[in-house]
């Protein structure tokens, strides 16, 4: 980090206002008291998926460019780069190119391009992030017995792999599942009081309506009722937190899931303030479990991104518009983030048939024959011409 400053007042910013959208894992949650066994409760994500709706969007054109199979340790390499991609950004008349990177070039990245002056940002990949995100939770909960409610689901070994979040989908839908259980029993407790049963009615209908058209959390208001559910809610686990410092760290637990949750919608629907806003909160948890570096690096991405709109207008604009990720359809809900697109694409194409790692072995011949034919990632947005790039290694 040396050659890095930090803005003195970093906590005097302000989060924007976090999008509407995020009251839909409630009403997820609510869903579990009106299922039936014809009907029974989506998944997180299915349910997502079936009622986010908002502006049309286009999928991202994912085209492939040369790897560059050098030392990314290698400054000058680094530097290179950044001047090859200036160079096609200028012919594709793309004003400022943007690169994503994971935590250890992101940092190397920065450096360059600050020291340099070169017309490129430098992004922190959200994949990444949300991996040491969740190995911070399983750092949390190492001793609180998380392990053996997994166990129910999954494997010992498999569960040493969520703790760590190597296992990323495992992990996700592990936490998901054990933070969808403790909301139920807290929702639970105030569903079996009759002073709520109008306001269980009104949800019951809003809940039938969004599985049958959708809901566009930006054009149309959300009921009242569900606000008042949300407030009873958090006053029982404001209760619950009085009584009890276990309560406590459970209920900051669901509180850190949710975080988690954020993050996905974040990258999943474009939503650039919420992006950021969600990493701000983050920061906490880095910190606590010892996973310093992303606590460093993540604080200067959010100083970089807040900056964004008084040193780039333009770019700003594009991602608030929702460019800032990857998209494999048309859909509202199925965006990716740009270093997980990255990801997915060299796998599939290294692990392919007739592959780097498949069918043809990894000897030196079918290396340097590979470099010459595979590419790295080059996430190319018709929608928003920009392109983000990252050295291969």
């Amino acid at each position: 980090m040396f050659g890095i400053r930090f803005e003195k007042n970093f906590h005097c910013i302000q989060p924007k206002t976090v999008s509407p959208s995020t009251n839909h894992d409630l009403l997820w949650h609510l869903g579990y008291f009106f299922q039936n066994d014809n009907e029974p409760r989506y998944g997180w994500a299915g349910f997502n998926d079936c009622v986010v709706r908002g502006r049309s969007v286009n999928a991202s054109v994912i085209r492939m460019q040369p790897i560059i199979d050098l030392n990314p340790n290698d400054l000058s390499y680094v530097y290179s780069t950044f001047v090859y991609i200036i160079k096609e950004s200028e012919k594709l008349k793309i004003k400022t190119p943007t690169s994503t990177f994971d935590l250890l070039l992101c940092l190397k990245a920065i450096k360059i391009a600050s020291a340099c002056n070169l017309n490129i940002v430098c992004r922190l990949g959200a994949f990444h992030l949300q991996m040491s995100f969740l190995g911070s939770l399983g750092t949390l909960m190492a001793e609180c017995r998380l392990a053996e409610i997994m166990d129910c689901c999954y494997g010992p070994n498999t569960v040493k792999y969520i703790f760590t979040g190597k296992a990323v989908s495992r992990a996700v839908r592990a936490h998901f599942l054990v933070e969808s259980a403790l909301t139920i029993l807290l929702l639970e407790e105030i569903t079996s009081s009759e002073s709520y049963k109008e306001e269980m009615s009104g949800v019951h209908e809003f809940y039938n309506d969004v599985l049958s058209s959708g809901h566009d959390s930006i054009s149309t208001q959300l009921p009242q009722c569900l606000f008042v559910m949300k407030s009873a809610l958090s006053k029982v686990k404001t209760s619950l937190e009085q009584k009890s410092r276990t309560a406590k760290l459970w209920i900051q637990y669901l509180g850190y899931v949710s975080l988690l949750k954020h993050l996905i919608r974040a990258e999943r629907t474009g939503d650039w303030q919420l992006h950021i806003s969600t990493i701000r909160q983050m920061l906490n948890l880095f910190a606590a479990t010892g996973h310093k570096n992303y606590a460093k690096c993540a604080w200067l991405y959010v100083e970089m991104m807040n900056n964004l709109s008084l040193n780039n207008e333009d770019l700003y604009s594009q991602f608030a518009y929702g460019h800032h990720i990857a998209r494999r359809s048309g859909k509202t809900w199925p965006g990716l983030s740009t270093d997980l697109t990255k990801e997915q694409a060299m796998t599939r194409a290294l692990k392919g048939r007739g592959g780097l790692t498949h069918g043809r072995g990894v000897s030196e011949s079918a290396h340097e024959d590979d470099m010459g034919c595979f590419s790295s990632q080059n996430c190319c947005c018709e929608e928003c011409s920009f392109r983000i790039h990252e050295p291969g290694v």
